[in-house]
């Protein structure tokens, strides 16, 4: 970096995200693009990309990979660690107040960009997907990637190589769904919805931040009834759970755990008390 933290961030914090100005800033204070961070590259490295053949697109992602991991094993590019704390630190921290409800708009999309940047498979996972792909094995498609049923078949393909398309006779989907609590095929939830006892949050299940506790339609968290994971607006997930870290997930199993042991001990009191009027 040319210029001091102190000068550079002051000057940052002045600046329009996407300003020319900005991004004039970058390149004066960070000559190496490749050190640069660019968010919106980040969460989408093909978007906009296109290919005149699917080989061509195959060798460009293949070297992606191998490059990405490549910079994450170089001790010289060290800042990128500290990036991934950050993100680390920060995704518990985002996940609190979301729960709050203190934020507006949409924060779904923050687990993906933070899984994108600090989650994923390890070096020597992603070094067997480029063996792979190297061997013909695996063949990617590219960015929106659309799939459809055609006679008998499946036929795949994406805007990246716009005259590739790929027919199948097996389709095996292994995405995970989009949080849409209204549109759930769950009997529990959807009764539960029916009748006013969960509260939808952007496709979420509203729980209380603070031992997750299910929120129903009037703001009121239930004395029994708790949700914990991804669909609930307090997710903390398994995935984050790095050593001697305190993770959220740990953090919030035993704050469940405890809002329980607490609640069944009110309730053998409460019967011991009635027992001893009686």
């Amino acid at each position: 970096m040319r210029q001091s933290w102190e000068t550079f961030s002051a000057r940052f914090a002045e600046l329009d995200w996407h300003s020319d100005d900005m991004r004039a800033l970058e390149r004066e204070a960070v000559p190496a693009s490749t050190d640069r961070i660019d968010f919106e590259r980040l969460d989408r490295p093909i978007d906009g990309l296109r290919f005149p053949s699917s080989d061509g697109f195959q060798e460009f992602l293949r070297s992606h990979i191998t490059g990405d991991v490549a910079r994450r094993s170089d001790a010289t590019h060290s800042a990128d660690l500290g990036a991934f704390l950050a993100l680390l630190g920060v995704y518990g921290q985002l996940s609190i107040v979301s729960a709050s409800g203190r934020l507006r708009g949409d924060t779904g999309w923050w687990h993906g960009f933070c899984s994108s940047i600090a989650s994923g498979p390890p070096p020597d996972r992603l070094e067997e997907l480029v063996a792979l792909a190297r061997a013909g094995v695996v063949r990617f498609l590219g960015a929106d990637t659309w799939v459809r049923a055609d006679e008998g078949v499946f036929l795949a393909g994406s805007p990246s190589v716009p005259s590739h398309v790929v027919r199948a006779t097996g389709l095996i989907e292994a995405r995970l769904p989009v949080h849409a609590l209204a549109h759930t095929a769950d009997p529990l939830l959807r009764s539960l919805s029916a009748a006013g006892e969960v509260r939808d949050v952007n496709g979420m299940v509203l729980v209380d931040p603070s031992d997750s506790r299910i929120v129903d339609a009037t703001g009121t968290p239930h004395a029994r009834r708790f949700a914990v994971g991804p669909y609930t607006t307090n997710k903390a997930y398994a995935a984050f759970a790095r050593p001697n870290t305190n993770a959220p997930n740990f953090r919030q199993s035993d704050e469940v755990a405890r809002a329980i042991l607490r609640f069944l001990a009110a309730a053998a009191a409460d019967g011991a008390d009635d027992e001893s009027v009686a």
